[in-house]
């Protein structure tokens, strides 16, 4: 997966990939070379041109890209420790919380798109909620 991520590119991480390549071809070429690396290795052989010259042109790029979409995996687990608190699944569920200073927080950080769904939920959960004042309303508010 991670040799797709770093040949197609991948948005979430804004990894670009090379090129001309997404992640349809990735899979077929990756399937044809079997690595990355065996890849560039023999990327005189892929026969379409604007490919084989994406491939070559940008090698290192994609193979810094692989490094960056492969997740550390060098935690030591028996380090970790489990929260006294956790009781299974249904105890990780979010508790009340203030809506309208969530909403203030969108707002001020211009999450408009986090404010518009939190606003849906809000009024479709029946939840007793006030957005903030807009600006018209403080119009007549001596400060």
């Amino acid at each position: 997966l991670g040799d797709v991520l770093a040949l197609a590119g991948d948005a979430s991480d804004n990894i670009p990939g090379a090129p001309g390549i997404g992640p349809k071809i990735a899979a077929t070429l990756l399937h044809e070379y079997g690595t990355l690396r065996n890849l560039f290795a023999q990327a005189d052989n892929v026969k379409q041109k604007k490919r084989r010259e994406s491939l070559i042109e940008n090698a290192e790029k994609v193979l810094l890209y692989r490094e960056l979409v492969t997740l550390d995996d060098s935690i030591p687990t028996n380090k970790m420790t489990s929260s006294t608190l956790f009781q299974g699944m249904s105890s990780l569920r979010m508790s009340s919380f203030d809506s309208n200073r969530l909403f203030d927080f969108y707002k001020r950080m211009e999450l408009n798109a986090c404010q518009n769904q939190l606003e849906s939920r809000l009024r479709s959960s029946g939840v007793n909620y006030k957005p903030p004042p807009s600006p018209e309303e403080y119009k007549g508010v001596p400060f």
